[in-house]
């Protein structure tokens, strides 16, 4: 008994037919359009390179005919224009107690041969010079030559390297709160949130006990006449009006407290951005009014073309933007109180 027996199979069974494939028409193609494709092993030269150096590469060939052309990555060779100065001009506008004229020299040479990598140039210093003094030394250098040689200090006035001077004091005070900042323990960030945290409640504690109104939510840095309109929320509105201005317009307590609160626990981080600090004054300014409040400001703002995000986000720009969504917020709520009394006076 075999296993054809078992399953009731015929033992004499017929082959099975193998079926036939289809044949693929061969597809001859037309004349003019085919193209034969090698790779050869052939020289090139790199406009990049001043010594023109001959190398070999592998390239595609299509036809027989090589590529022709400048070197493809010759192109990512970009270089940065670094200031010259002649002999004239250094004794004239450049002089430095603390520079010599040879060091002066071989800073501005290893700037033009690494390309401003300030890193890489103190490393190849041969005086001890931080990298800051090294960035210092150049662009007030460069700064000297651009205002030098320009016919008027006007017309160089909106420069970079003479509208945004280059701050080695600021520069190393930031590295360092960066460091300390970055070298933190996780106990020493859990004991810091929890400083901030006590700092918070004594703050909102002291300002409950001594019922004083505090300043309007504001960047830290925020100049003095912001926090003068901050004091004044109702100034648009006169005091004669008999119209009851709602309690975010003349009781505003309770949002400035959370705002000061706020103020306090970034002034203790030391390090921060100011954008972080603008979302945490709009979300507690905002924070007595309803989302459809909320969205009907930013809806205002769209409308008078203006980003719900400053795009650059200095002091001065940081407190007219809260100060537009207070405004905007006090006319909302004005026109709805107008609204409301109009009703009932239906």
């Amino acid at each position: 008994m075999d296993a054809k027996d078992i399953l009731g199979l015929p033992k004499n069974s017929l082959p099975l037919e193998k079926k036939s494939r289809p044949q693929k028409d061969s597809q001859r193609k037309p004349d003019g359009i085919s193209r034969e494709i090698t790779w050869q092993w052939l020289p090139f030269t790199n406009s990049a390179r001043k010594d023109s150096l001959q190398l070999y590469h592998w390239v595609r060939v299509v036809n027989g005919v090589p590529p022709t052309g400048d070197y493809s990555f010759a192109k990512y060779n970009k270089s940065v224009d670094v200031f010259k100065y002649t002999d004239e001009e250094y004794e004239k506008y450049l002089t430095d107690p603390m520079w010599t004229k040879e060091e002066t020299d071989q800073l501005f040479d290893l700037c033009q041969q690494f390309d401003l990598r300030f890193v890489v140039i103190a490393d190849r210093f041969p005086s001890s010079r931080t990298v800051e003094e090294l960035k210092d030394r150049y662009y007030s250098v460069a700064r000297a030559i651009l205002i030098a040689r320009a016919p008027s200090p006007g017309d160089v006035s909106g420069h970079p390297l003479v509208k945004e001077p280059y701050n080695v004091a600021q520069e190393t005070d930031r590295k360092r709160a960066l460091s300390m900042v970055l070298s933190q323990t996780k106990h020493q960030e859990r004991k810091d949130a929890e400083v901030l945290a006590e700092a918070k409640r004594i703050t909102e504690s002291r300002m409950v006990a001594r019922g004083e109104e505090p300043e309007l939510p504001v960047p830290s840095n925020a100049g003095p006449e912001s926090a003068e309109r901050a004091i004044t929320p109702g100034d648009t509105v006169s005091p004669s009006s008999n119209v009851q201005l709602p309690s975010a317009t003349i009781a505003p307590s309770t949002v400035t407290a959370d705002n000061a609160s706020i103020l306090a626990s970034l002034r203790m981080l030391r390090v921060y951005l100011r954008t972080y600090a603008l979302d945490q004054m709009v979300q507690a300014a905002s924070s007595s009014a309803g989302l459809r409040t909320i969205k009907r400001v930013e809806q205002t703002l769209q409308e008078l073309g203006v980003n719900l995000k400053p795009r650059v986000p200095t002091k001065a720009v940081c407190a007219e933007h809260l100060e537009l969504r207070r405004e905007i917020l006090t006319l909302l709520n004005l026109q709805k109180q107008c609204s409301g009394q109009a009703s009932s006076a239906l």
